[in-house]
């Protein structure tokens, strides 16, 4: 393949995505040069494509505003845990924030997420568990610009055991949210109640006990809410009859609950359960899954009850009801008629969105429903609102074809007549291309980065991405270039050598999805150093044995004539050499690792002759984890057959990283259990698989979680990077030097960006220097909100910012980062002895608006968090002060 092949091929690529991004309206961001913090950190790409979120995003609601919608949902994109974010969506179907709108992300869980508007403010009500082991409920409000007035949230009920799933309706002066409250529940779920509270448009809680709603005999849960002028009606799912039943009550807007024991609007045989309920046109239609009709599964049934209380169609009438299950439905009423949407298996396997439209007299009008949204992929749990002249609609979705824990939120519009506008529908739930799990490797000259990207507007399957960067941090392809030659299946853990002339990279390949059954592939393909592709078609390595195989993790090396790449396939780590022309030596993987129960991630690294594989093994199933290595030599002999035993200890030992000195030795290090969290340990081992470090040598065991080292050689030291949780809520990275005897000469703060910082590489350079590359959480890039994880690079020795002359001459060397920022940044500073600090904000005139510490610290190194979220957007002066001097930094926070 010729360089001009390469570039057109990619030209081709690049026409298509934009046709892509037109089609969907999702549409690139045109950006700046790299950013660079004040700590040496910068982006090796600061282009942005606005796509699909790929991390998880569901449990979604929507309500309409005096103009636009606004979906809200439980997302992942940050945390393992749910967050709570938003987005603004045009009448026209137009998503507003295509960053989404970061509505509460504080550290601990937040999901369940259900919205109301007062018309001139949204209100978000969820379930909370930052305060103990139970769940609690918040709520934030959010205006009609987008801006969230309670970025720390609103604590609505913090009363003993659980509180949950929360559902609201504004009343014209007040909020009344309701919830399922386990507070008289002797046991797990074992008495559930439907208790609420009111709360203003300003966000005052009026009683944060609340009041009981519902008390019957065993449980009520699971409420929904709406308003007829004069009351509310709250419905939800009973069990007093010692079955699932659909109950109800009128509370009044001071808050007195008019039906003591409930209104019957349900008790039909079977189960009865999940209400939805809307008022319109004088009466509340309540609708929910039930499952009379054993022989079909579940249908939608609905009645109409009138403010008075007194329910119209004491049988109920069917919705829909037909084979399959259909369920999760939610209401919504236009002035005219109502429209009921639900999740419908009638396709089955998977789910689909229907709807269909029911008069006031109580008469379906679309009989069998309407398709909302039919794909092969589950789609579940629809949400419905109106704004005239549309229905906007908006559901969970595996479309992107990772399975549930890659759900996005997608909707589409409806008309008043009962038809599909987004006929394709349109993904809500948007973000900058994330990119993640970074490598690299060095030609001499330049190095040569890869990732895994999200750019795929259609899809959460991520294709590999890189760039070369120069040793002085120069960007050298301004648009990075797709590695592979297949776009239309999702790549990642990416990995890359390089052998004297060009560059190597594999990666896997999630091959087969069919239910839970699936399987990876492993495929390679050549680079050179000017960024051109050699190899027309990809090269297979090697696939999983088992269809429902884990994650095969391939590294590669390169020494002597062959690289090594290998991969763990269940049991046993495979391996394969490849030549430099990219012919595959081995027609039967090597097999690395001797039978000591299940091996996983390897590590790979050469020295002048041989290859040291490192890898993770159950050696003692079910008790732990253990860390092994095997050599092989440049042609592919096993020399350790029964595996060096690095680390086979009674506690948990697993991610293993492996690097090499110039004399030929290995220093092996992973994070380790033996502490009752995970730390950081090592231990050298010599060219000839010799253990120097039985025992270990403990590199860090600060408190808090230390995971992933990496392992790096700067022609003195061995170095080693982690992500670190010491101190913060969030992942930063920190580092350590060993000398060649295996003693830690010193450990250090690496990177302390704002937000999280995952998956560090380390690649040696020329001049002993070392590019550390991870992926970072990025709030903004050149003032566009991103709110994603991108790939930042930092050279080692990690000096940031040379000292000037003026700085040596300050007492405190004030430091921020990052700096411009949004919402925080971090204060850094030095005390040459103990002092009674102060911290001060001032605007530009001159005024003190926020103290951030006033306390005695020790000499040293301090690092402050600065939270400047509630403050406008503009420039400020953040000064230190103490008895013997002061110091002044200015600062920007962006919008």
């Amino acid at each position: 393949m010729t360089k001009g092949d390469f570039f057109s091929k990619n030209y081709y690529f690049f026409v298509l995505y934009i046709l892509l991004f037109i089609a969907v309206g999702i549409h690139h961001v045109s950006l700046a040069a790299p950013i660079e913090t004040r700590d040496g950190e910068f982006l090796i790409d600061t282009n942005a494509f606005y796509v699909a979120e790929p991390s998880y995003q569901g449990s979604s609601s929507i309500v309409a505003g005096e103009s636009c919608f606004l979906a809200v949902w439980d997302d992942r994109r940050y945390d393992t845990v749910p967050n709570i974010y938003g987005v603004r969506i045009a009448l026209d179907g137009t998503i507003i924030d295509h960053s989404g709108i970061e509505i509460c992300s504080n550290p601990s869980y937040q999901g369940y997420v259900s919205c109301a508007t007062d018309s001139t403010q949204f209100f978000v009500t969820w379930t909370d568990r930052r305060d103990n082991a139970w769940s609690n409920i918040y709520g934030a409000r959010v205006n009609q610009s987008g801006a969230v007035l309670d970025p720390q949230g609103i604590p609505i009920c913090k009363e003993s055991n659980s509180q949950n799933t929360s559902a609201l309706a504004f009343d014209g002066a007040n909020y009344l949210v309701v919830w399922n409250d386990f507070r008289n529940s002797p046991g797990p779920d074992t008495n559930i109640d439907i208790y609420g509270t009111f709360v203003t448009s300003a966000g005052i809680v009026s009683d944060t006990i609340g009041f009981p709603v519902s008390t019957a005999n065993n449980r009520q849960q699971n409420p929904s809410i709406a308003f007829d002028g004069t009351n509310y009606l709250v419905v939800w799912r009973d069990e007093r009859n010692d079955t699932t039943d659909i109950y109800g009550t009128r509370v009044t807007p001071s808050g007195i609950v008019l039906d003591t024991n409930g209104i019957p609007i349900s008790t039909a045989t079977g189960h009865q359960q999940d209400p939805a309920v809307i008022f319109g046109g004088g009466y509340y239609l309540v609708a929910w899954q039930d499952w009379r009709n054993q022989a079909t599964l579940y249908d939608i049934y609905g009645a109409r009850v009138t403010p008075s209380g007194t329910v119209m169609d004491t049988a109920g009438f069917p919705i829909i009801s037909i084979d399959y299950t259909q369920w999760s439905v939610a209401l919504s009423f236009d002035g005219t008629n109502y429209v009921a949407t639900w999740e419908d298996e009638r396709l089955s396997p998977g789910s689909d969105i229907y709807c269909s439209r029911i008069s006031q007299s109580g008469q379906v009008l679309d009989s069998g429903g309407i398709a909302v949204s039919v794909r092969d992929q589950w789609q579940s749990n629809p949400s419905v609102a109106f704004c005239y002249p549309y229905y906007c609609i908006v559901w969970d979705d595996e479309t992107g074809g990772g399975g549930w824990f890659d759900e996005d939120i997608w909707g589409a519009r409806l008309s008043g007549g009962g038809i599909i506008i987004d006929t394709a529908g349109f993904v809500v739930s948007t973000t900058v291309n994330p990119q993640k799990t970074p490598a690299a490797a060095f030609d001499g000259t330049n190095y040569f980065c890869c990732w895994r990207d999200n750019n795929n507007p259609l899809s959460d399957t991520a294709d590999i991405y890189g760039t070369r960067i120069t040793p002085t941090g120069v960007i050298l392809d301004s648009m990075p270039f797709m590695i592979g030659n297949n776009c239309l299946k999702g790549q990642f853990s990416p990995a890359v050598a390089f052998d004297d002339t060009n560059y190597t990279v594999v990666w896997e390949t999630l091959d087969t999805l069919r239910g839970n059954q699936y399987g990876y592939k492993i495929y390679a393909v050549r680079v050179n150093p000017a960024g051109a592709m050699l190899d027309s078609t990809d090269i297979f390595i090697g696939q999983y044995t088992v269809l429902g195989s884990y994650d095969l993790a391939p590294d590669i090396d390169f020494a002597d004539s062959n690289y090594l790449v290998a991969w763990g396939d269940l049991e046993v780590i495979y391996g394969v050499l490849v030549t430099r022309g990219g012919a595959v030596i081995d027609s039967n993987p090597l097999v690395i690792s001797p039978n000591f129960g299940d091996c996983y991630n390897p590590a790979v690294r050469s020295t002048a002759n041989n290859f040291l594989v490192v890898y993770e093994s159950w050696d003692n199933y079910p008790t732990n984890w253990d860390i092994r290595g095997t050599r092989v030599t440049t042609d592919g002999a096993i020399l350790d057959t029964n595996s060096i035993p690095i680390a086979v200890w009674t506690d948990n030992q697993m991610r293993p990283e492996v690097g090499a000195n110039d004399a030929g030795d290995y220093f092996v290090a992973w994070q380790d259990w033996r502490n009752s969290n995970w730390d950081i340990y090592g231990a050298r081992v010599t060219g000839g698989g010799t253990i120097l470090d039985s025992s270990g040598i403990a590199i860090c065991t600060s408190p808090g979680n230390q995971t992933l080292p990496v392992v790096s050689y700067d022609g003195t030291y061995y170095i080693v990077i982690w992500q670190d949780l010491r101190d913060s809520t969030d992942w930063q990275l920190y580092g350590a030097q060993i000398n060649s005897s295996g003693t830690v000469i010193s450990t250090y703060e690496v990177c302390m960006q704002l937000g999280s910082q995952f998956t560090p590489e380390l690649t040696r350079g020329n001049n002993d220097q070392l590019l550390l590359t991870y992926s970072g959480w990025t709030d903004s890039i050149n003032s566009h909100d991103a709110k994603t994880m991108r790939i930042w690079g930092k050279f080692y020795p990690f000096t940031g910012v040379k000292e000037t002359e003026e700085a040596r001459m300050k007492e405190y060397d004030l430091r921020i980062n990052p700096n411009p920022f949004r919402k925080a940044c971090h204060l850094k500073y030095d005390l040459k002895q103990a002092a009674d600090v102060n911290i001060l904000i001032y605007d530009v005139a001159g005024r003190c608006v926020k103290a951030i510490a006033a306390e005695k610290q020790n000499a040293g190194s301090h690092c402050v968090a600065c939270n400047l979220q509630d403050m406008s957007y503009g420039v400020y002066f953040i000064k230190l002060v103490s008895r013997n001097a002061s110091e002044i930094i200015k600062v920007v926070l962006l919008k």
